[in-house]
């Protein structure tokens, strides 16, 4: 067994922040985990960011958002950067739900896994949270409903590791996009990183195309390079006559051949709604008759309504 000791007094504010020492599968800190802090960032060029990610409780996360914007305007930078709010796995429980939803308010991108998303409204539970394409639009619904961003126009980005995510926004019904492997694939390494590379490409896509679902697609290309090494990723420059290269990969083709994949999957799942829907219109016509004429439509109304809501 290998043990790597880091001093948190010479690490960066864009390097790794929590020292750790790998055992197999399982984390433990070698260091009190650090405290990163928007004052830290006074005099860098840093401060200047287009985005910033944050990882903190709800109670911290005002001060925190406060002083960062409070320090840009110090420095004569108006625009508002896009701010990311990642979920403490440590504070996801059901205890003070309130908190969360208010804190979203304040932030323009938050970035929940499913199982965190869960705990924050089911409390913690040492089994294994069974996954819920219906429960889990339900809870995001319940942050865009409580508003997200100062604007009302931020977006709750829910990862979902080989399921893919969701990213409802307010007044658009959400749609799922397919994660790049599946489960238990040959290529997955080392599956470190993948959620902060997800919401990283994110937070760059999000600016430049204001598509969240377009984002989130990229997202889940940088996370695939994520998950297959643990060591740096090799680049080679774009030429006259090649595109830029990951790993001798082209991230573009990736990206067109995911879309392809989410569009048939998409399609798919359409389907087999419509599918769903004319059996319940089939079953209301069914109960309906065996009632009464007269309450016919009102019957099939009720039974389209539940399969609407609860599917």
């Amino acid at each position: 067994m290998a043990s790597v000791v880091c001093d948190p007094w010479n690490l960066s504010m864009h390097q790794v922040m929590l020292a750790h020492i790998r055992i197999g599968t399982r984390f433990s800190y070698t260091t009190s985990p650090l405290r990163p802090e928007p004052t830290q960032l006074d005099g860098s060029n840093l401060l200047y960011s287009r985005s910033f990610h944050f990882l903190a409780l709800p109670h911290d996360l005002e001060n925190q958002v406060n002083t960062l914007l409070s320090s840009r305007a110090e420095h004569g930078i108006t625009e508002r950067p896009l701010i990311v709010r990642d979920t403490a796995p440590m504070d996801c429980d059901s205890v003070n739900p309130e908190s969360h939803l208010k804190a979203s308010a304040l932030v323009d991108v938050l970035s929940p896994n499913h199982i965190e998303l869960d705990r924050l409204f089911n409390g913690k539970s040492e089994k294994d949270i069974e996954f819920s394409q219906s429960n889990i639009e339900i809870q995001a619904n319940l942050f865009v409903e409580a508003s997200i961003g100062p604007d009302r126009k931020g977006v709750i980005m829910v990862l979902s590791g080989h399921y893919g995510a969701i990213v409802p926004s307010d007044g658009k019904q959400p749609e799922w996009l397919p994660a790049y492997y599946g489960k238990d694939i040959e290529e997955a390494v080392d599956a470190t990183g993948a959620s902060n590379a997800f919401p990283g490409a994110f937070a760059a896509a999000f600016q430049e195309t204001k598509d969240p679902e377009e984002a989130c697609l990229r997202g889940a290309v940088a996370a695939s390079y994520a998950i297959k090494q643990r060591s740096p990723h090799t680049l080679i420059a774009a030429t006259s006559e090649s595109s830029e290269l990951w790993n001798g990969s082209n991230v573009l083709s990736l990206l067109d051949e995911l879309k392809i994949r989410g569009s048939a999957a998409l399609r798919a799942l359409r389907a087999n709604s419509w599918l769903a829907l004319s059996e319940v219109l089939l079953i209301g016509m069914i109960e309906a008759n065996e009632s009464s004429p007269e309450n016919f439509f009102d019957v099939i109304e009720n039974d389209v309504h539940r399969e609407l809501t609860y599917r």
